[in-house]
């Protein structure tokens, strides 16, 4: 089961694209379908919505797949100046690609909102991911990852390494959490070029529940087209 996010497919614009809107999101469309304990999978934006969602939410998830998002790396953080200048630096970032986004918009890499607004998601998430260590703490339930390993829009090496690197604290104290494997795609090709590692790690999570229940499958993705230099999706 999937859905569109806010100003993306056939999901109307609106006046809030809050990380918190979306996980409300989420909510709406599994109450709507009845889904009691789906397997969540997100990708970039998508895995930060999920961790957010489950471990509000524990007694209604089987599991969660984290397609190369997630990480808590704070970016933020690694911009000489300071904080603010970090998010500067992401909205003029943003504003460079603003002339490419009605072009890639067919694609899935950016959706119905401007520049500006792209930023400010962007900004928003980083922020929260930033933070969101301690929330690993809180899953309970099986959680697997899918971690991109190829050269990304606006990363350098040194950073995605960074970035990435900070599973390792996690997956030395949370036995829930672990890796399913790392693959060479690039974090905005991975669903299309990965899809059967996708399907090996639901089918890990779906095997470590021993029969607990029906699973239904829920896939979230990122809302705006992300450079990778910044965590999200992380």
């Amino acid at each position: 089961m999937t859905y569109d996010e806010r100003a993306r497919g056939r999901s109307n614009q609106s006046a809030d694209y809050s990380f918190d809107a979306c996980i409300r999101d989420v909510d709406a469309v599994l109450d709507a379908t009845g889904a009691e304990r789906p397997l969540l999978v997100g990708w970039s934006y998508g895995a930060a919505l999920a961790l957010h969602r489950a471990t509000r939410n524990p007694d209604r998830v089987a599991g969660v797949v984290m397609v190369d998002g997630g990480y808590p790396w704070d970016y933020l953080a690694t911009v000489e100046g300071s904080r603010e200048a970090g998010r500067e630096e992401i909205r003029k970032m943003f504003r460079r690609f603003g002339r490419i986004m009605p072009l890639v918009r067919p694609l899935g890499m950016a959706a119905r909102m401007s520049a500006d607004q792209h930023a400010e998601v962007n900004i928003e998430l980083n922020e929260i991911v930033a933070a969101s260590e301690p929330v690993f703490d809180l899953v309970t339930f099986p959680m697997r990852f899918l971690v991109a390993s190829g050269a990304s829009l606006g990363g350098t090496a040194e950073g995605l390494a960074a970035m990435r690197a900070t599973l390792d604290p996690i997956l030395s104290r949370n036995p829930n959490v672990g890796v399913s494997a790392t693959v060479g795609s690039k974090h905005t090709t991975i669903v299309r070029k990965d899809f059967r590692a996708i399907a090996t790690a639901v089918r890990e999570v779906a095997d470590s529940l021993h029969g607990g229940g029906q699973l239904t499958q829920c896939q979230t993705e990122s809302p705006s087209a992300k450079p990778r230099h910044s965590p999200a999706a992380r």
